[in-house]
C-alpha cells in the first residue's frame, strides 16, 4: 500500500488538535527548582557573588609587584644643541624606554586584613543568596498549594453539583408521580442553578491560582499546565512537630540569614584593621632598569680641522639602536618611607566609622538571632494549631459524612425536606473544604519548621 500525499496531509490535519491540548505538568520539586532559577533577584544576588569573588582575586593579587614597562618616542622640532658634538643641530628623536617594578613591603598588615575581609565577604553574599532561595522555595510552595487546595474546591464543588442534579432528577420523577409539588421542584433546580455557579467561581479561583504560580516563576502564561499533586506523608499528631529549642539550636547553626550576617560582622572586623593600617608608616621599595637612545648619538673616529683651520673633532655614522641601549643601560633601587603625620582627620574619622560599622553588624547579629526565634516560635504554634484543627475537622467530617448519608437516605424517602437536606449538605461541604485546608496547612507549616533545621523543602 502507497502512502500518498494527501494521507500525510490528513494524519498532520488531525495530529494538531491533539498536539494543542497537551499539557504541561507541574510537580512541586520542578516548580521549587525553576522559581529558584528563573527568580529575578536571585539572578542579582548571583552577580553579586561574582562581584565579590573579583573582588577577593583582585585583593590576592595585591600581595604582588607591580610592573611597568614604558616605551616613549620624543621628537622636538627645529635646532637645539647637540649634546654630542656640543653645536647647534636638527633635534634628534630620542627614546628612553624603562621597566619599573613596585612594591609596598609594609602598610600596617593592610593587605592582609583587606584580603579576610573580602573572603568573609562573599561567604556573607553566599548565603544572602541561599537566604533568598529559601523565601522563593517557601512563596512557591505556598503558591502550589493554593493551586491543589484550588483543586480539591473545584472537585468538592462538582461532586456537590452531582449529587444535586441527582436530587433534581429524584424530584422531576416525584413531581411526576404526584409526591412533590412543582414548586418544589424549582427550589431544586434553582439550587442547581447555583452549584453550578459556584463550579465556575472555583474554576476561576483554580485557574488564577495556576496563573499565580505560572508568573511566579517566570514560565510562559499562554502554555497550558496542569498540576500534580504531591503525595503527603502521613499525620502523626503533635508529637511529630520538634520542640521550638531543637529546631532554634539548629538553625543558629545552620541558618542562612544568621550565617550571612555574622560573616558581615567578620568582614566588618578586618575593615577595623584595614582602617588602623592608615596610621602606620608605608615602606615601599622600587627597582628600574632603563637605557636611552638618540638619532644624533655617534662616536668620535678622529680629529681634523674645519674650514678656518680650526681643530675640530670627527664623528662618524649614528650609533645603532642596539647598541646605543646596551651602552646606555642603567639600573636603580630605591626604598622609601611615608609616615602619616596630618590628613585632614580623615584616616582617623575612617577607624571611627569602622568601628561603628562593626558594632552595628554585631547588633544584626542579634536581630537576625531575635527574629529567628520569634519566627520559630510562631512556626511551632501555627504547626500545632493546624494539627489540632485538622485532627478536629477529620472527627466532624466523619460524623457528618455519617449524618449526610442518613439525610440522603431520609430525602430519597421524602421523609426530609430539601431545606434541612440542603443545610447538613452545606455543613458536610464545608468540612470537606476545611479538612483539606487543614492538612496541607498543617503539612506545609511542620515542612517550614524542617526548612529552619536546615533540611530540604521535600514532600
Amino acid at each position: 500500500m502507497k502512502i500518498r500525499f494527501h494521507h500525510i496531509l490528513l494524519f498532520l490535519l488531525f495530529s494538531i488538535p491533539l498536539l494543542s491540548t497537551a499539557q504541561t505538568t507541574l510537580r512541586l520539586r520542578n516548580c521549587i527548582e525553576t522559581a529558584v532559577e528563573n527568580n529575578l533577584q536571585a539572578q542579582l544576588s548571583s552577580n553579586s557573588i561574582n562581584s565579590a569573588e573579583i573582588t577577593l582575586l583582585q585583593k590576592k593579587f595585591d600581595f604582588l609587584p607591580s610592573v611597568n614597562a614604558n616605551l616613549p618616542i620624543n621628537k622636538s622640532f627645529g635646532k637645539s644643541a647637540d649634546i654630542y658634538t656640543q653645536q647647534i643641530a636638527i633635534s634628534p628623536w630620542t627614546s628612553n624606554p624603562s621597566l619599573i617594578a613596585s612594591f609596598t613591603a609594609f602598610k600596617g598588615l593592610s593587605k592582609w586584613s583587606g584580603l579576610k575581609n573580602a573572603e568573609y565577604s562573599l561567604m556573607a553574599s553566599q548565603y544572602s543568596l541561599e537566604d533568598l532561595k529559601n523565601d522563593i522555595r517557601i512563596n512557591t510552595a505556598l503558591a502550589f498549594f493554593q493551586v491543589v487546595f484550588a483543586g480539591e474546591n473545584l472537585k468538592i464543588a462538582r461532586n456537590r453539583k452531582e449529587v444535586l442534579t441527582k436530587q433534581l432528577e429524584k424530584a422531576q420523577f416525584q413531581f411526576e408521580a404526584g409526591a412533590v409539588t412543582e414548586g418544589d421542584v424549582y427550589t431544586v433546580k434553582a439550587q442547581v442553578a447555583t452549584e453550578a455557579v459556584n463550579v465556575i467561581s472555583q474554576e476561576n479561583a483554580y485557574n488564577r491560582a495556576l496563573l499565580d504560580l505560572v508568573l511566579s516563576m517566570n514560565l510562559d502564561p499562554a502554555v497550558s499546565y496542569e498540576v500534580e499533586a504531591p503525595v503527603l506523608m502521613e499525620l502523626e499528631g503533635e508529637q511529630n512537630i520538634p520542640s521550638i529549642t531543637s529546631v532554634f539550636d539548629e538553625a543558629k547553626m545552620s541558618n542562612p540569614g544568621i550565617r550571612k550576617q555574622e560573616f558581615q560582622a567578620l568582614a566588618a572586623k578586618y575593615a577595623i584593621n584595614t582602617a588602623r593600617a592608615s596610621f602606620m608608616p608605608t615602606v615601599n621599595i622600587n627597582f628600574g632598569m632603563g637605557s636611552f637612545y638618540s638619532s644624533n648619538a655617534r662616536d668620535r673616529v678622529g680629529y681634523g680641522l674645519d674650514a678656518d683651520g680650526f681643530p675640530q673633532i670627527i664623528y662618524g655614522d649614528t650609533k645603532p639602536i642596539l647598541a646605543q641601549l646596551e651602552t646606555n643601560f642603567s639600573q636603580s633601587m630605591s626604598i622609601s618611607l611615608n609616615i602619616p603625620i596630618f590628613n585632614r582627620y580623615l584616616n582617623r574619622q575612617s577607624y571611627l566609622n569602622s568601628k561603628l560599622n562593626y558594632k552595628n553588624a554585631l547588633l544584626n547579629v542579634e536581630i537576625t538571632q531575635n527574629d529567628l526565634f520569634k519566627s520559630i516560635q510562631q512556626a511551632h504554634l501555627d504547626a500545632r494549631a493546624a494539627m489540632a484543627k485538622y485532627e478536629a475537622t477529620e472527627i466532624q467530617l466523619e460524623s457528618l459524612n455519617e449524618s449526610f448519608r442518613y439525610a440522603e437516605a431520609k430525602q430519597n424517602a421524602g421523609m426530609l425536606d430539601f431545606y434541612t437536606f440542603i443545610d447538613i449538605l452545606n455543613n458536610k461541604t464545608k468540612a470537606e473544604v476545611d479538612l483539606v485546608q487543614a492538612r496541607y496547612d498543617f503539612v506545609l507549616k511542620r515542612k517550614i519548621l524542617d526548612l529552619y533545621q536546615g533540611k530540604e523543602l521535600s514532600f
